[in-house]
């Protein structure tokens, strides 16, 4: 877990420094405008630059949302691993079903050729002439949000119980009657399909509003990282457990 709080932890540091040098700029362009000299010369932020900036938040957060949630998946990957001791037998009903899931997926996803490779590779594995490398199908590729990490608590058995203030927070609409993540992952997937301009995103928003945000998500992948460590730490991934 260390791994994924070292991950978590830079990822935070990248969104403070950028929230401090959008606080900074707000608060200069209120008091006459975000100037510095360049050259012997004043240049001067726009509110384009600012707005583009305020958007730009919308996406780390979300990219501090997705690595955290990869980062959980693989240290459950890891420690299951070494916990069976290529026993495939030794995982939980869970996680075996995803590991499957991810060795033989859907029909459509694979060519036979491959799917027929994929079952030799398996079969291998259960027989004990090929080492287990636990992956767990991630999905949710640029579609995170609380609804959608809560799915997938259930599906790999993680029992995640949030304080009443904290899922208060999270359920609260926060723009466009959407809560905080949610509305996250909708900018993120605007942005990144090209539906709105940097620009337009930033409209119409003040800085302090990404200080709400900023410590919603902070507060709510706390939790979540909490939840998964006591998931590993008593070997929840095992069958015996």
């Amino acid at each position: 877990m260390q791994l994924v709080k070292d991950t978590y932890n830079e990822r935070v540091s990248d969104i403070e420094a950028h929230f401090e040098l959008i606080r900074n700029i707000s608060d200069a362009i209120g008091s006459g405008g975000a100037k510095f000299l360049v050259n012997d010369n004043y240049y001067a932020v726009t509110i384009q630059q600012q707005k583009i900036l305020f958007s730009s938040t919308y996406l780390q957060l979300y990219n501090l949302v997705e690595s955290t949630v990869n980062q959980l998946l693989s240290a459950i990957g890891r420690h299951s691993e070494r916990g069976i001791s290529d026993d495939l037998t030794k995982l939980s009903d869970k996680i075996r079903d995803l590991y499957l899931k991810h060795m033989i997926p859907p029909e459509d996803n694979l060519t036979p050729e491959k799917r027929l490779e994929r079952a030799l590779k398996l079969l291998d594995q259960a027989v004990g002439r090929e080492p287990v490398k636990i992956t767990i199908p991630r999905g949710g590729g640029g579609n995170w949000d609380m609804v959608a990490i809560s799915k997938l608590n259930n599906r790999v058995g993680v029992e995640l119980i949030l304080p009443r203030t904290v899922e208060e927070k999270l359920r609260r609409p926060f723009r466009n009657e959407q809560g905080p993540l949610r509305y996250i992952k909708e900018v993120r997937n605007s942005l990144g399909h090209g539906s709105v301009s940097f620009a337009e995103c930033g409209k119409g928003h003040a800085y302090s509003e990404f200080r709400i945000l900023i410590d919603i998500v902070k507060d709510y992948l706390s939790h979540l990282m909490n939840a998964y460590e006591n998931y590993i730490n008593n070997e929840h991934y095992l069958s015996h457990v």
